[in-house]
């Protein structure tokens, strides 16, 4: 929108112009404003709706801030439950390779074979003092059976020991 100057204003000079501008400033305001009402007036509604959107944004901001550190909480809360699961898994995983592992098995297996070995010489030891030989059937049987055992373990051993050198 354009203001319609004064008429004659081009009589003025520069420095009266300058005067006007300095000395008589709110009579030009006020002379402008009789021209620029309606301008000013969709300014304000504008001014007022940019700080509208201004304030909402304010509140939104405000508000990703929270989730943002509500989710920074519950990050922190997931990487404390997933360093819980790795040494946990970790502590599993001991835990098998302690009891599950070829090396495990081998240890238990020659275990077995040391006490069935000292089980089958403990029995054989009792027939040998046996004074009555009414338990000589059941201790002979008891060392048969352990002995038959000790023998398959042994073997289960000496196997897996043999397996074990021919795969290095």
């Amino acid at each position: 929108m354009s203001i319609q100057l004064p008429q004659n204003i081009s009589l003025l000079s520069d420095n009266e112009l300058e005067d006007l501008i300095k000395n008589h400033k709110p009579k030009l305001s006020q002379y402008v404003k009789q021209y620029q009402t309606d301008n000013i007036d969709s300014i304000i509604k504008q001014t007022y709706g940019k700080q509208q959107q201004l304030l909402a944004f304010k509140e939104r901001y405000i508000q990703l801030e929270e989730d943002r550190s509500s989710l920074n909480t519950e990050i922190d809360a997931v990487k404390l439950l997933h360093s819980q699961y790795v040494a946990k898994w970790q502590n599993l995983e001991t835990i098998y390779k302690e009891q599950y592992s070829e090396d495990a098995f081998k240890r238990q297996l020659g275990r077995d074979v040391s006490h069935l070995d000292h089980d089958s010489n403990t029995l054989k030891n009792q027939i040998l003092s046996l004074t009555d030989m009414d338990r000589l059937d059941e201790l002979l049987e008891k060392y048969k059976h352990v002995r038959g055992q000790y023998h398959y373990s042994k073997e289960q051993l000496t196997t897996w020991e043999e397996q074990e050198s021919l795969r290095h």
